[in-house]
């Protein structure tokens, strides 16, 4: 990699870094304010409506998104750079290259990746705490716990996005291969 892709690289990572450590200081922040809140002080809402239910149901819908539509957009936008991008000239079908727009544009994937895992988390969690802070009830205040640690659980490091990028690669490689079936059927 060129210097300039590793300077991009680094730059990139240290932003999302940045993001993922302010979602979580900023949700830890509002967790903590809920918590010293004197337990007088939550306005109780109706028992026909229970805010904690809902907030439980979202948080189920988020972590749901996590696992089935994520996957679903990181598969999609891989497809979608393996029909962009055509053959070298002179390569037979077999051959596998992988180019360094290639590491680049999935590097982007998980960055995309990553906004929109934590994004649906924190959300959740946000919804979480209100419902404690209204409700005082444990379960919610739990949970929120439990995604705002599932968010720091995205923290980039190189590491974690080089064995990303490595795994996605052989599948990019693969969506090429049926890119290319796909044309010559």
């Amino acid at each position: 990699m060129s210097s300039g892709g590793a300077v991009r690289e680094q730059w990139t990572r240290h932003t999302l870094q940045i993001i993922v450590a302010t979602f979580v200081i900023l949700q830890s922040a509002f967790l903590a304010n809920v918590l010293w809140k004197p337990p007088g002080a939550a306005t109780g809402v109706a028992r026909n409506v229970s805010l904690t239910h809902l907030a439980c149901g979202g948080a189920v819908a988020a972590v749901a998104a996590l696992f089935f539509l994520l996957p679903i957009i990181v598969r999609s936008k891989r497809r979608q750079l393996a029909s962009d991008i055509s053959p070298l000239p002179g390569l037979t079908d077999d051959a596998l290259v992988t180019t360094s727009k290639d590491v680049r544009n999935l590097h982007d994937l998980y960055i995309v990746r990553t906004v929109v895992a934590i994004d649906f988390l924190q959300a959740a969690a946000f919804f979480l705490v209100v419902a404690y802070d209204k409700e005082r009830d444990p379960l919610a205040l739990f949970l929120a716990a439990i995604l705002t640690s599932m968010i720091a659980a995205y923290f980039p490091t190189r590491a974690r996005i080089a064995t990303w990028v490595e795994r996605q690669l052989p599948q990019l490689e693969e969506d090429r291969r049926m890119e290319r079936f796909c044309k010559q059927a």
